[in-house]
């Protein structure tokens, strides 16, 4: 044998050993082995898997399609608007009994919480000072936990 041939020849050997033994191949695969490997694997596998998801998201997008339409045709169906206006009227408006006069109409009570609002303080009871209500049958109350004395 001349020099050249002893690495291969040994390789060789070494190869054949453990190849019998432990049943491994020495060598790594090829690139183009790589790659049909991965075809393989992808065509098994992946592919089906990507075809269920998307099967999935475009159901999923229907359904999401098909809430929204139903929630606008709901809300352009609700848009009406109402035939009368509502006004303050005594409860007993169909009964004949004049006597009755300012009981008709039922206590009511304004609560406006306020907490340091300088700004709007001023707004919020003049608002609720006109309301078109019998002041006998009108309660009003400010509810201030103002830290501010000026406010107060």
């Amino acid at each position: 044998m001349a020099g050249g041939d002893r690495p291969t020849a040994a390789v060789a050997a070494a190869e054949e050993w453990l190849g019998e033994f432990l049943l491994l191949p020495l060598r790594w695969p090829s690139s183009a082995e790589l790659l049909a490997a991965w075809g393989a694997v992808r065509a098994e596998a992946v592919a089906p898997a990507l075809v269920t998801a998307s099967a999935a998201c475009l159901a999923l997008s229907a359904m999401l399609l098909a809430d929204a339409v139903f929630m606008a045709a709901a809300s352009f169906a609700r848009r009406r608007r109402p035939d009368r206006r509502y006004r303050a009227t005594p409860l007993g408006v169909g009964d004949d009994d004049e006597e009755a006069g300012r009981l008709a109409y039922p206590m009511v009570l304004v609560q406006i919480p306020m907490y340091n609002e300088r700004e709007v303080y001023k707004l919020s009871i003049g608002a609720a000072c006109g309301l078109s209500w019998p002041l006998d049958r009108l309660i009003i109350q400010v509810l201030d936990d103002s830290m501010d004395p000026t406010v107060k």
